[in-house]
């Protein structure tokens, strides 16, 4: 209880208590809220991603374009109105994505510059928050899926952040 009181008050003034009110923080914090807290995650991950990609492509002028360019094709495949002619698009618009993934090393590059900047301590803070978020959302992905592999990999990450935490009885 002691460590949730010292939680408590380090969100005080965070700002998260304007979007969700100090009771709700306090259901976060207590675990006793879960769909509100994975909700709650999943905003702030989307935030932080936006604000990682966003600086990602200050850094790599070039790449946005190529980005910029498949993002252009899902927007047109997105807006059209004919069923046909918009599975087509779709189509044409994922392969474009599919080819700039792989063609530009985008995953690789993304990484190789995460590397490069986690000498930055809130940059490293900001991303190792982003990469527990997404261990649990692979892990609910698994569970609604069945999907044993992708379970047993989420779970052996779990498993890392509960011993770092001393948590090691939920491991169980």
């Amino acid at each position: 209880m002691v460590a949730l009181r010292g939680l408590s008050a380090s969100t005080e003034n965070s700002g998260i208590d304007n979007v969700y009110g100090s009771a709700t923080m306090r259901q976060f914090l207590k675990c006793t809220h879960y769909k509100r807290s994975l909700q709650a995650h999943i905003y702030s991950y989307i935030a932080l991603y936006e604000m990682a990609v966003e600086q990602f492509f200050q850094d790599n002028p070039l790449l946005k374009e190529v980005c910029l360019y498949a993002t252009e094709e899902v927007q047109t495949a997105c807006g059209e109105q004919d069923r046909t002619l918009k599975v087509e698009l779709v189509q044409r618009a994922s392969n474009c994505l599919l080819q700039v993934i792989t063609e530009e090393n985008l995953s690789e590059k993304f990484e190789e510059w995460e590397i490069s900047r986690l000498e930055n301590a809130m940059f490293k803070a900001m991303m190792n928050y982003l990469h527990r978020v997404e261990v649990i959302l692979h892990f609910i992905a698994a569970s609604r899926n069945a999907d044993l592999n992708l379970h047993l990999q989420a779970g052996e990450e779990h498993s890392k952040i509960f011993f770092a935490l001393d948590r090691y009885i939920y491991d169980i």
